[in-house]
């Protein structure tokens, strides 16, 4: 990587470019990747434009409640997941089944991991 400033680049280098909490907010929100944020009881916390935009909710909809709420059938697996983030795993390509608002079935791989408190807990 060099850091040589192109024509008619910013002055500044990527070392000094400080990234705000709006622009990290912005930067997620409109990710085209579906990402959500879940509580360690699976309550959806916050889900970006994509995955809404793929499920068919609004914020509204389904931020607040529970993510077996749209993959009912999936109970069994999803405590199976969970059980393995608070192990301390790292989950990649776990498939579930979601309904999406208009009933159609989306199949997805997801991918998480736990973001961990400073007391060891979770939310």
């Amino acid at each position: 990587w060099s850091e040589k400033k192109r024509k008619g680049s910013s002055s500044k280098t990527i070392e000094d470019k400080q990234l705000n909490d709006s622009e990290f907010i912005d930067f997620f929100q409109k990710s085209p990747i579906a990402l959500h944020w879940l509580s360690a009881n699976g309550t959806i916390l916050w889900a970006n434009d994509a995955e809404l935009a793929l499920l068919g909710y609004s914020a509204d909809e389904y931020i607040g409640h529970s993510i077996l709420e749209f993959c009912p059938e999936e109970e069994d697996h999803m405590k199976e997941v969970f059980g393995r983030l608070v192990s301390g795993e790292t989950i990649q390509n776990a498939p579930f089944k979601y309904f999406t608002k208009s009933g159609v079935i989306k199949y997805l791989l997801i991918d998480s991991n736990v973001s961990w408190n400073p007391d060891g807990t979770f939310n």
